[in-house]
């Protein structure tokens, strides 16, 4: 019984972190010194009125350019540099909730200021009101990309899970081989 109990706990927190807000960022060079960004969403859908801003760098950019989205999404490039040493943002609106979004769907082209490494970019999930006013940040939806290439901690956690289900199965078949043993747990 206590097997069971524990089993649903650490079950329970595993499914908790299955649902992590991960937006899968992969940059791909288009001319010396310029990369195009495709984003794919894991984990969350975003609702009308929300806009997910990615923040660009100055540091490492210098010009963003030729924003996409499928229907259903509108883009706004904030310029880099509006004030000097700000970071440039790509924002994307669902003009309704829940709108279609398939892989790599999102993107945006963006020029390099030096050789450097592009890294991890930030972003924000906002919340605005029907006349679009600010609202304020989604809880717990802000983070970093990730490089598509890393493993996310959703599938780690799977391949825990699956691993867990199988010793939960073999362990109640050993008991039921053994009554004597199954009574004393």
């Amino acid at each position: 019984m206590r097997l069971a109990l524990y089993s649903l706990l650490f079950l329970g927190l595993l499914t908790a972190h299955l649902n992590a807000d991960i937006i899968d960022a992969v940059a791909t060079p288009t001319t010396p010194g310029s990369v195009h960004y495709s984003f794919t969403l894991n984990g969350f859908n975003l609702l009308q009125y929300q806009v997910l801003d990615i923040a660009f760098s100055p540091s490492t950019y210098s010009a963003l350019s030729d924003a996409s989205a499928p229907a259903g999404f509108s883009t706004t490039i904030d310029p880099i540099n509006t004030p000097p040493g700000a970071p440039g943002d790509f924002l994307i609106e669902a003009l309704t909730s829940n709108p279609p979004l398939t892989p790599v769907s999102l993107g945006i082209d963006a020029k390099l200021v030096g050789s450097g490494g592009l890294g991890p970019l930030q972003f924000t999930v906002d919340q605005f009101n029907s006349s679009g006013v600010n609202q304020g940040a989604v809880k717990g939806a802000s983070g970093i990309t990730t490089d598509s290439a890393v493993p996310e901690p959703a599938g780690v956690s799977l391949v825990v899970l699956g691993l867990l289900a199988a010793f939960i199965l073999g362990s109640r078949w050993r008991h039921r081989d053994n009554p004597i043993q199954s009574r004393i747990s």
